[in-house]
Parts: C-alpha cells; sequence; structure tokens
C-alpha cells in the first residue's frame, strides 16, 4: 500500500516539475499558443472560403499536433540537458512514471490548446471575416463524440512521438530541427496546411499519408466534420470511382456540394453522393497501434539505450 502511494505522488510531483518547466519555456508557450494565432490569422485572411473550408477541421488539429509533439520533445530534452532525468533514474521513479506525468500535463496542455484556437477561430467568425462564414452552423452539426474520440488519440500518438524524439535527441536544437520537420511533412500531406481533397486526390501523396502516424485521428476528425457540414469532399478521383464500382448511379442529392479534386463544384448532373471511408473503428484501432508501437520503442530505448 505505501508502494502504491509512493508511486502516484511521484507521478504528481514529477507533474508539478514538468509544468515549472513549461512555464520558463517561452519558446513551447509560442509553439503551442502564438504561433498557431498567427498561422489561422494570415490563413483565413489569404485564402477563399471554399480552400478554408476544406482547411479548416487540419487548421484546428493543428495546435494539438504542435503542442504534444514539439513541445513535449523540447520539454524532454531540456530535461536532459539539466540532468533532471540523470538524477531521476538513480531514484525509485520509474522511466513509465516520468513518460506518465509528461503524457498527463501534455494532454491538457494540447486540451487547452486546440480550445484556444476553436476559440480564436470563433472570434474571427463573430467579427464577420468572409471565409469563415459558415463555421459556426459547420461546428454546431458536428457529431463530437467522434470529434473527441479523435482528438485524444491525436495527443496521446503525438505525445509518443514527442516522447520517442526527445529520447533520440542529445540537444535541444535536434529536437526542433526533427520535430519541426516530421511536423510540416505531417501537416501538408494530411491536410492541416493544404485542402485535402489536394491531397487526397494524387495517388502518390493520399498512399504516402497512410504511413503517418497522424493519419488515423487526423481523418477520423476531418471525415466527421465533412460528413457534418454541407461541403463533401471526393476522398477517391472519379475514374478510381469507376473501375471499383461498376455499376455506380449519379443523381442528385439536397445539401451535397461535391468538390472534384481540383477544388471545383462539379455539374449537378455530375454529383454522385460518394463519402468512401475507413469505418471510425477501424481507426481507432490504427491509432491504438502506432500508440503501442511507438510509446514502447520510446520506453525501451529511454531505458537501455545510450542517448541520454
Amino acid at each position: 500500500m505505501n508502494n502504491f502511494f509512493t508511486r502516484h505522488l511521484s507521478v504528481f510531483y514529477l507533474i508539478r516539475l514538468v509544468a515549472r518547466n513549461y512555464y520558463k519555456n517561452y519558446s513551447s508557450i509560442f509553439t503551442d499558443f502564438v504561433l498557431p494565432m498567427i498561422v489561422m490569422t494570415i490563413l483565413f485572411n489569404v485564402l477563399e472560403k471554399e480552400a478554408v473550408s476544406l482547411m479548416l477541421p487540419g487548421i484546428l488539429l493543428s495546435p494539438i499536433a504542435s503542442s504534444c509533439f514539439i513541445s513535449f520533445a523540447i520539454c524532454y530534452a531540456d530535461w536532459k540537458q539539466s540532468i533532471i532525468v540523470k538524477k531521476i533514474r538513480v531514484s525509485q521513479i520509474s522511466t513509465t512514471q516520468l513518460f506518465l506525468s509528461f503524457l498527463i500535463f501534455y494532454f491538457f496542455i494540447s486540451l487547452f490548446s486546440f480550445s484556444f484556437g476553436l476559440s480564436y477561430t470563433l472570434l474571427l467568425s463573430e467579427i464577420g471575416l468572409q471565409s469563415l462564414e459558415n463555421f459556426e452552423t459547420s461546428l454546431s452539426k458536428v457529431n463530437w463524440l467522434w470529434g473527441i474520440t479523435a482528438i485524444i488519440q491525436l495527443i496521446l500518438i503525438g505525445c509518443v512521438c514527442g516522447y520517442l524524439i526527445g529520447v533520440l535527441s542529445k540537444k535541444t536544437s535536434h529536437v526542433i530541427a526533427m520535430g519541426l520537420t516530421l511536423f510540416l511533412i505531417q501537416s501538408f500531406l494530411l491536410g492541416y496546411y493544404l485542402p485535402v481533397n489536394l491531397i487526397i486526390g494524387k495517388q502518390n501523396t493520399r498512399i504516402t499519408s497512410y504511413f503517418m502516424p497522424f493519419y488515423a485521428p487526423t481523418r477520423m476528425f476531418q471525415y466527421n466534420w465533412f460528413k457534418s457540414s454541407e461541403t463533401k469532399v471526393f476522398w477517391y478521383s472519379l475514374n478510381e470511382f469507376k473501375e471499383w464500382v461498376p455499376h455506380y448511379t449519379n443523381y442528385v442529392s439536397e445539401n451535397w456540394k461535391v468538390l472534384n479534386i481540383d477544388g471545383n463544384y462539379l455539374d449537378e448532373s455530375s454529383f454522385i453522393k460518394f463519402n468512401f471511408h475507413p469505418s471510425y473503428w477501424s481507426l481507432i484501432l490504427l491509432s491504438f497501434g502506432w500508440f503501442a508501437t511507438i510509446g514502447t520503442t520510446s520506453t525501451m530505448i529511454s531505458k537501455y539505450g545510450k542517448f541520454d
């Protein structure tokens, strides 16, 4: 019983240390809150309404990915440089407890970062920004049960990816280089900063996106968002659809504005109600596989590796 309470008190103590280090690290605060706000302001003012509607779910997820991935890795690398991790290792605190403390803290920071980005987008919408004209309507139609499920998955996978980067890197500069590179690759391939139909409309980029750790939670959030909004996206090109389904039927459906892979609205006579995507449960299973694989790998490297 004493060991049980000792373990839990150790985790709470570590969470306090992580929080103290986070508040002293201005780069993490900038990455989690200021940078997403700047990106949102630029994109929402520069892009047309149609492009924003395709990028909006990805833009809303980007602060989460940035927080639990880059900030997590930077914080852990700072700890290693200040020899806190080495002191912890000679104590009775395990590697699992250390990771758990980071995970709990960054879980709530990532949720707060998402809420902050969502509130800022609502503020821009209230101001009357033309590109966000239908934002509140779309937001009210989203099934937030699946939306929050996708957000939780993204946070968990982002945290284990950040932990792996932090474990493998010897310096904070290495973390920033590796973290930003991987983050930007995933951001563009998954439609955070590009219209999602441009990615899924090309076979090479679409197939490459399947191997991104953030793929499953991001696609779940995007599917859920587009399914609830008035804008529907071709997840695959019309030619591929014809090949897979020989006896398809063309018809017009109310409230379905279908975009082709070039981002233009199709003719009404060519409308196809086509919303092909993997089931939510298969995406959840894929997310769990990524989380277990990366988490186990990171823990083993941290425990037995010589990267520290």
